[in-house]
């Protein structure tokens, strides 16, 4: 074979090679076109979930959420109720994701998208499994590419990465999961309160009987003493008005704490009183509530009693620093020099 023959051999070739490719990427756009836009999780039905686990590196189980008759509850504590919002943008999330590019079928190359085997401490990422009656689903959720609203995605039982068009908020710690409301009591509804500490400490302070005024006055004021501020009292009535919690411990663990707790307690105009049981652990703050009846409540305000007593009765909270803090007053506190 001459030169001539061989250069034309070599021509021919490169064009068939070339063909060759553009029929594949024809063929592979083409099918791409018929995935993009289309739901990831076509077949999810996200009001038949009943659990879900989220799963971090090495394997590790980080929170399992499980509904039960009276609702979402997180099992990591004692299955306290969960919030509901944060479950719902979840599972909303993975229903309502959109195909956006296809990825890597490569499992060697999955790590670089943060979809590498969850089994592996040096995996990025989480895996969720979603269980209902029809059986369980896995996902991965990997990484978020910079500058974009969008996650790579694949079914666990799959090679096939996406990009979806979502980022998904999934907290790792069990605590991120919990109803955060804790208290929501009206200024207005409470009458006196005092705080007494271990040392013997105490400060009594109560309202006007004219409801309307919302200034509490200290009752017993050291002689020759006076406030920084007149309103010095009402930051310990404030604390409990919109209290949130940061996590729960059972109450047989608090126990341990409750002898040394510093204790507050708030009497309110519908004839029941609170009683807050104030304690650290290590550097974070904890209350342990304890509602009391009156025997002259009218029905309705005796009703809504009993249930606040039902949802705080088995639990200590942790609760922020400032609420703990303005709970636990001392004379130093709001007493001039």
């Amino acid at each position: 074979m001459n030169r001539r023959e061989l250069s034309t051999l070599a021509i021919l070739t490169g064009i068939v090679l070339l063909l060759t490719a553009a029929m594949y990427n024809i063929r592979h756009q083409s099918g791409d076109q018929e995935y993009i836009g289309s739901l990831w999780l076509e077949n999810l039905d996200i009001n038949s979930v009943t659990r879900i686990d989220v799963t971090g590196p090495g394997n590790m189980p980080q929170v399992t959420l499980e509904r039960r008759p009276e609702g979402w509850g997180v099992v990591q504590r004692q299955h306290y109720p969960a919030n509901v919002g944060t479950i719902r943008s979840l599972l909303l999330d993975l229903s309502e994701a959109k195909l956006l590019e296809r990825k890597t079928r490569n499992p060697a190359q999955h790590a670089q998208l943060g979809l590498g085997g969850i089994e592996r401490l040096e995996a990025k990422g989480q895996q969720i499994t979603l269980h209902s009656a029809e059986g369980a689903q896995s996902v991965r959720i990997g990484a978020t590419p910079d500058g974009r609203s969008a996650t790579y995605a694949r079914n666990s039982d799959d090679d096939q990465g996406w990009l979806v068009d979502r980022t998904f908020t999934i907290p790792s710690e069990p605590r991120r999961w919990l109803d955060p409301e804790l208290l929501d009591i009206g200024m207005e509804q409470i009458r006196r309160m005092e705080v007494v500490h271990p040392d013997g400490e105490r400060i009594e302070g109560q309202r006007a009987e004219e409801v309307a005024d919302v200034k509490f006055t200290v009752l017993n004021l050291p002689e020759g003493a006076m406030l920084k501020n007149e309103y010095a009292l009402n930051r310990m009535a404030s604390a409990i008005t919109s209290l949130s919690l940061e996590d729960v411990m059972p109450a047989s663990q608090a126990e341990v704490h409750l002898e040394d707790a510093a204790r507050a307690r708030y009497e309110f105009y519908q004839g029941y009183s609170l009683e807050v049981r104030l304690f650290p652990v290590d550097v974070e703050r904890y209350a342990r509530f304890t509602v009391h009846l009156g025997e002259d409540m009218s029905d309705e305000d005796r009703t809504r009693a009993s249930m606040l007593a039902r949802h705080l009765e088995d639990w200590a909270f942790r609760i922020p620093s400032f609420a703990h803090d303005s709970m636990a007053l001392r004379w130093v506190d709001i007493l001039e020099e």
